[in-house]
């Protein structure tokens, strides 16, 4: 054991942000445009979000709160359900809701870091196949051109879209690994296209935040052990930073390919 009294001090830079974040539909409530409403209403999620904190009334509250809790930062996701209940139909209440939210936010001192995409989408988006298929793509940049530029006064920092690399590890079928392999390539295709709409609005940095969990075999001493926490760690995470280095798509059982437009677009890595 350590003596934790004995353990040096720790220090953090004077430009240090400190702050917090939430996803729309965790804390908003009453999100019934988005697809996860619909499953809730069929009985899949165990604990469907309901009116939540009633964060989407109450966010002058939320951030009153945010500000004596000496908060710097706040990372919040834009609802996409919300800002387009309809295919090409943009909501103005919706879209002036997140513009006083960004406002009360900057005037309490907080830097507003916004995610446009933080798990949820639209009913209709996922009644056409979601992020499997890339025809569905177009539709995703219709909606980060029309509320990035309207935000983009405002924000700090860009999340394009969360966590979307979750899903990875060993699949339980053939089927199931491929269709994952083309809507995790799919994400990446929107991240890079994303990132290249708000640079022209914005000059504010931009990073998708991925699950990291480092993988580790279970027995360190099994050359096989370790093959697969680091096969794991690739499918999980590893074929993103790949790509956003490199532009090349690789991924297993898959085909894969070099990309230019995946490359380099990425200011910062969020985990």
């Amino acid at each position: 054991m350590y003596d934790i009294l004995k353990l040096p001090e720790i220090t953090f830079p004077t430009d240090f942000l400190w702050g917090a974040a939430t996803a729309a539909h965790q804390i908003e409530g009453n999100n019934s445009n988005a697809d996860r409403w619909a499953d809730e209403v069929a009985g899949k999620y165990s604990e469907p979000s309901g009116r939540a904190c009633n964060s989407y009334e109450l966010y002058r509250e939320d951030v009153a709160l945010l500000a004596q809790l000496g908060m710097q930062a706040y990372r919040f996701s834009v609802e996409w359900a919300r800002i387009e209940p309809a295919p090409g139909e943009f909501s103005r209440d919706a879209t002036e809701h997140y513009l006083d939210q960004c406002r009360c936010l900057v005037d309490h001192g907080i830097q507003p870091w916004v995610t446009l995409h933080h798990f949820t989408n639209p009913m209709w988006f996922a009644a056409q196949g979601g992020w499997g298929q890339r025809e569905n793509l177009e539709a995703f940049y219709r909606y980060v051109d029309y509320i990035a530029p309207k935000l983009a006064p405002y924000v700090s920092g860009w999340t394009p879209i969360n966590e979307y690399n979750l899903g990875g590890g060993m699949p339980p079928a053939p089927e199931w690994h491929i269709a994952s392999a083309a809507t995790k390539f799919n994400h990446l295709l929107a991240d890079a296209r994303t990132y290249d709409i708000i640079k022209e609005s914005s000059a504010a940095p931009i990073g998708s935040s991925i699950a990291y969990v480092a993988q580790q075999p279970q027995r360190y001493t099994n050359e096989l052990d370790g093959i697969m926490a680091k096969y794991t760690a690739w499918v999980s995470y590893g074929f993103y930073y790949h790509a956003m280095r490199t532009g090349e798509w690789l991924y297993p059982f898959v085909e894969g390919g070099v990309f230019p437009e995946l490359k380099g677009r990425a200011d910062l890595w969020a985990v």
